[in-house]
C-alpha cells in the first residue's frame, strides 16, 4: 500500500511537471505579427524585403508547431521571427 502510494505521487510529480513546461508560444507569435505589420506599413517589403520575408517565413513555422502543440519548436521559430522583425522594422525607417 505505502509502496502503491509513492508510486502515484512520484507519477503526480512528473506529470505537474511537464505540464509546467509546456507553455504556449501565442504572446511571442503576436508580438510578431505586430512588429511585422509596423514594418510593412514602413514599406519593410521593399526596404528590407530579406528581414521581412524572412520573418514572415519563420511566423509562418511557429505557428504550424503551436498548432501541432510543440511549444519549445514554435518558440524557437517566434524568436528567429522576432529578431528577423526588428532588422526588418529598423532597416525601413
Amino acid at each position: 500500500m505505502k509502496k502503491c502510494f509513492l508510486i502515484l505521487m512520484l507519477v503526480s510529480f512528473i506529470f505537474a511537471g511537464t505540464i509546467g513546461c509546456a507553455t504556449s508560444a501565442a504572446p511571442q507569435i503576436s508580438e510578431v505579427k505586430q512588429m511585422l505589420n509596423q514594418a510593412w506599413e514602413n514599406g519593410a517589403d521593399v526596404k528590407a524585403s530579406l528581414e521581412y520575408y524572412s520573418a514572415k517565413s519563420y511566423l509562418v513555422s511557429a505557428e504550424d508547431e503551436q498548432a501541432e502543440y510543440d511549444f519549445e519548436a514554435a518558440k524557437v521559430f517566434a524568436a528567429k521571427a522576432l529578431e528577423n522583425a526588428k532588422k526588418a522594422l529598423e532597416k525601413s525607417k
